[in-house]
């Protein structure tokens, strides 16, 4: 039943992205390597100037990064939003602000950019009604532009299961036939954050706090309740992520992708690392 439901929803998606935006979406490959940001707080030591013609992955308010303008001026850009305009009203109520805030905060100033969007279908009136020109398409009808027939089952097993925008980006990036992906502002380190009570927990590359967090993820200052941690959801929620990457690096293996993650080390399956690396040299050579 459930299947039927996911099933609906896709074709829904296509056939308001066909109706309201047909084959106004323009972006070219032009490289053979792919840099595809996240928000994370590592970003911070990140200079964007030191990038020119490349190919670049961006999502959700990577647009505060300083240099912005002339970064996009520069490079080949695609951005990503994927929370849907239905979410995003909920979030609004939820956290009792105007819809508007939110969309001031993460939609908005990437409108008439030089650059084309990634959203949800049920976004693209809203879009469309700004600027009519934008360069545009929707999450489902990009992803069906470079399924492959060959890998039609991992590719609808993982992405069944993203639960990160980068993912997505990931994916498509993969498909698209980059051979190398660099990741930037990638760091899946929130329950090691929590563990450790360190205040980066859930922060990015622009000024949040962790209280800015909790607010906007609908928390009461000050409700400590509310709040409480359940260790187990935690590693469960974080293993469900781990598992979507690790589906996304054997496919990255599978179609000669090399994925290079430079954000903090903490995505393990980009990388030739084993336990016996923390064994110390003279003990493992004996």
């Amino acid at each position: 039943m459930l299947g039927y439901y996911k099933l609906r929803k896709k074709i829904k998606e296509l056939f308001l992205d066909n109706k309201i935006h047909k084959n106004n979406f323009d972006f070219q490959k032009k490289q053979e390597s792919l840099y595809l940001f996240g928000n994370g707080y590592t970003l911070k030591d990140f200079d964007l100037n030191t990038l020119k013609k490349q190919d670049c992955f961006i999502c959700n308010a990577f647009f505060r990064m300083p240099n912005f303008n002339e970064f996009i001026t520069n490079n080949n850009v695609i951005d990503f939003s994927l929370d849907s305009y239905s979410e995003l009203l909920k979030t609004a109520e939820k956290i009792n602000k105007d819809l508007k805030f939110l969309l001031d905060e993460y939609i908005n100033p990437k409108i008439g950019l030089n650059f084309p969007l990634v959203k949800t279908a049920d976004f693209i009136p809203y879009i469309m009604d700004r600027n009519p020109s934008q360069s545009i398409i929707s999450k489902a009808a990009f992803l069906e532009k470079f399924k492959s027939s060959v890998n039609k089952k991992m590719i609808n097993e993982i992405e069944s299961k993203i639960g990160h925008t980068p993912q997505f980006m990931l994916l498509i990036g993969i498909l698209m036939g980059y051979k190398k992906i660099y990741l930037y502002g990638l760091e899946h380190n929130y329950v090691k954050d929590i563990l450790n009570k360190s205040t980066l927990c859930g922060t990015h590359f622009y000024d949040d706090t962790y209280e800015d967090v909790l607010l906007t993820d609908g928390h009461k200052k000050g409700d400590r309740e509310s709040a409480k941690i359940k260790l187990s959801n935690l590693l469960k929620g974080n293993a469900a992520i781990f598992k979507g990457y690790e589906q996304l690096a054997d496919l990255g293996k599978e179609m000669g992708v090399e994925i290079i993650d430079k954000s903090n080390g903490s995505l393990f399956m980009f990388q030739d690392y084993s336990l016996w690396d923390l064994v110390t040299e003279p003990h493992f050579k004996n």
